[in-house]
Parts: structure tokens; sequence; C-alpha cells
């Protein structure tokens, strides 16, 4: 962006503007935005010290913005007829799981210091599990039995995280940040806590929960074992349909081995990835020849190979993925995964699921951080700070911001590494916000 230096009085509405002043000393929700109300002037002479910038580039003195908004049209399924098709969960939110944001700078540090305390306790369970899913798929490789009750040791530590509303958004967030080291197994646990998360909505017995989750972070468990070369998620695997059931079948020679793995868990190993319209593989099955559960895994199975694609300039944004699945249930029609479990996951992650680079309006770049169930196109995103208020936090809450709205989701390959660094769940585990600034805000 081109900056200059500009008066207050020469102020226009369409220009798009940067104050040059601690964030917490003005209301804006960033220090660079878009002028589109007169009452943004007045806000704005009441600041006091101030030093003004507009950038002629991004500023449009004639007219109102509203071009930008059919920047999101151009993906087919827009945003908001995702979310139209998505039913209110019956069970209202608990306002206290969702801290309002407000004006108030108190009030915003607050709620983040009690987002980031979560945060730490979900990225420790996260890592843990991750470690202890690569032992426990790995001894159920070799045959070991203790792999299994390894396995179920995993999701009984995620399953109190999910059992906690508060930790959950977080857990997503950590998902959805990408850990390539081993794909595969970052990919099962995936698959499982995700698949887990819709059993829960979907109110499954604990039992058949328990099936679920163990069947889903085994469900590749016939790749474990192969050569790095060969260890490629779905993409990979597109290139040669014999590979699904090569894989299908080593794992499925894997798991026989193990006396006490559960036969529902060996039925989704088995047909994850078969499709309703009998389309999938290895059988072709159909409908009701495949297990409720393997039709959940298979729809999240799909959810997270498009979006952590171990080729990352394949990989699509979380909105992207949702996107294309919806298209493909809604205006394709191609009978592939079963409907109700696709909004399920849709009402779980929002449409801008947790962890998803965004741009605003005013040009700004965020993180989405926590999704809105009344409103699953405005989420709460936290925003990329320039040099100027780089210890700074800036979280808004779209749904409170009249102004202020989504134009696009940024595949990740594509933000820039300072950025993506910035944003990631990692390093606001260990944020302090400013004191002195605190106490000025009071």
């Amino acid at each position: 962006m081109a900056f200059q230096e500009i008066q207050i009085e020469e102020l226009r509405l369409g220009m798009f503007v940067k104050l040059e002043c601690s964030w917490w000393r003005h209301p804006f929700a960033t220090n660079k935005f878009k002028l589109v109300s007169k009452k943004d002037f007045k806000t704005i002479k009441k600041i006091g010290k101030l030093t003004l910038y507009y950038d002629p580039d991004l500023s449009d003195p004639e007219s109102l913005p509203g071009a930008e908004e059919e920047a999101e049209v151009t993906e087919e399924i827009t945003a908001e007829q995702i979310s139209e098709q998505v039913e209110e969960p019956v069970e209202q939110e608990d306002s206290e799981d969702k801290p309002p944001l407000g004006g108030d700078r108190i009030q915003r540090v607050e709620a983040f210091r009690t987002r980031r305390d979560v945060m730490k306790q979900t990225e420790r369970v996260h890592q843990e599990a991750l470690l202890q899913s690569r032992l426990a798929l790995k001894k159920m490789c070799s045959g070991d039995e203790e792999g299994l009750k390894a396995a179920g040791r995993v999701l009984s530590g995620v399953g109190q995280i999910l059992k906690q509303d508060k930790a959950t958004i977080p857990l997503l967030e950590m998902m959805n940040s990408g850990d390539q080291e081993d794909p595969v197994i970052f990919h099962a646990l995936n698959v499982s806590i995700m698949s887990m998360l819709v059993g829960k909505e979907l109110h499954l017995r604990d039992e058949e929960i328990h099936h679920l989750g163990v069947g889903a972070l085994s469900h590749d468990i016939g790749k474990v074992s192969l050569p790095q070369s060969l260890k490629l998620t779905t993409a990979g695997f597109a290139q040669n349909e014999a590979n699904f059931d090569k894989h299908i079948d080593h794992g499925m020679h894997v798991i026989e081995k193990l006396s006490d793995y559960p036969q529902e868990c060996a039925t989704i190993v088995q047909q994850h990835h078969e499709r309703l319209n009998g389309n999938g593989h290895p059988k072709g099955l159909k409908g009701d020849e495949i297990s409720f559960l393997s039709k959940i895994v298979m729809v999240v199975d799909e959810y997270d190979e498009l979006c952590n694609n171990p080729e990352r300039q394949k990989n699509l944004t979380p909105y992207e993925t949702l996107s294309y699945l919806f298209q493909n249930l809604k205006v394709k029609r191609s009978g592939e995964f079963d409907e109700n479990i696709l909004l399920t996951l849709i009402r779980i992650l929002g449409v801008y699921p947790p962890g998803t680079f965004v741009e605003l309006n005013n040009g700004a770049i965020g993180s989405v951080i926590n999704i809105n169930s009344s409103n699953r196109t405005a989420p709460q995103v936290l925003l990329y700070a320039d040099e100027h208020s780089r210890d700074e936090v800036i979280i808004v809450d779209l749904a409170e911001e009249e102004d202020l709205k989504i134009v696009q989701s940024i595949r990740a390959n594509k933000v820039p590494k300072e950025v993506k660094n910035f944003l990631s769940p990692q390093r606001l585990t260990s944020y302090i916000p400013n004191s002195s600034e605190i106490l000025a805000a009071r």
C-alpha cells in the first residue's frame, strides 16, 4: 500500500485510511479501514494525538464501496447460501463460551486471556495426541495389541477436550494450522477428532463415538507402513485408482492381526472410500450397504484431504472445501455423501472454519478464531498487525461490526510467512498484552 499523510479536514467518504497511534486509543476494529460513514469522521476527530494517512490506490472518494461484495460469487456457491441450509442447533450456545468483544478494551483483553489459557491446555493435548497416535498406529501395524489400547487412551484424552465446549474451537484451530512432518498421522488424528464431533452432534451413544474415533484414527493404517514416497493422501492416490484398493487391503491385513479390534472399526477401514452412489472403492457399495459410521468418516476424510494435501499448492481453504462439497451435494447432486452428515459438519465448523485465513473488505488479513452460530458468515477474526502495532492483539467480532465483512478466504500457501507466523495459534499461547496499554485504556 502507498500510504500518504493527510490532514483530518481533508478526509472524504470512501478514503482508505490508516491511523498511526496505539490501537488502545481508538475504538475502531483495526487501524486501517475505509471511511463509510460520517460517524467515523467524528470519532477520528476525538482521538487527539494522531498521524493520519490514506492510500489512493484503495480509496474511492466518489462512492461508497460495493463492488467488492461480488468477490465470493465466483465460487458458485456463496457463504450465505451455505449458511441458509444449516439448521440452528436446538440448544442455544452459552454466552460464556463466546465472550462478547464490544468496544471495551479491558473486556477484549480479558476475553483473550481466557481464550489463551484454554489454547495452552488444548495445544498440549493436541501435541500429545499426535505423538501417541503415531506410536499407537505403528504398534498396531506390527501386530502389537498394545497399539489398540494406546489408541483408546488417545481418544479418551481428546474426548475430555470435546466435552469442554470452550476448548473445541481452539482444537479445530490447532488442527487447521497444519503439521506436515507426518501428514498421514496428522490427517488420521484430524479425521478422528472431527468424526467424533459429528457423532456427538448427531447424539450417537458413547460406544458408537468410541468406535467412530478408533476407526477414523486407523482408517488409513494401510498407509502407515508404506515407504514415505507413497504416503500420499487421496489426491495423490487418485492418480492410480488401484492405490485405493491397495491401501485398504493392506489396512485390513494389518487389523486382522489384532484380535480385539472391533468389527465396527474394521468396517470403517474397509468402507471409508465407498460412496453412496456406488462410485467408490473397493467394492462400489451403495446407500445402506455402507455403515452409518463409515458414512461419517467418508465425509470428514474428504474434507480434510482437500484442506491438507501434502502438495501444499493444491490445498483448498476450509471455506473452499465446504463450498465444493456443498456444491456437489446441492447443485451437481452427485449423491456421494449423506446430506445430513455434511450439513452437520458445516454446523460444527461454520462456513469459515477456525483457522481459515480471510481478507476483510477494509483490506485487513486475519484468521478465524471462533464461529458465530447465529450468523455463520460473521465469525470472530484475529487480525494481522503491522510493524506499528506488532505487540497488540486485535480480535473483531464481525457479527457486531456493521461495516466489516469477509470478502474472500485465502489459501495458506498464498499468505505471507510473517502474516502466517503472526496469526499462528502457537504464537498466541505465549502472548501477553502490554500492561501499560491496558492501564491506559482504563
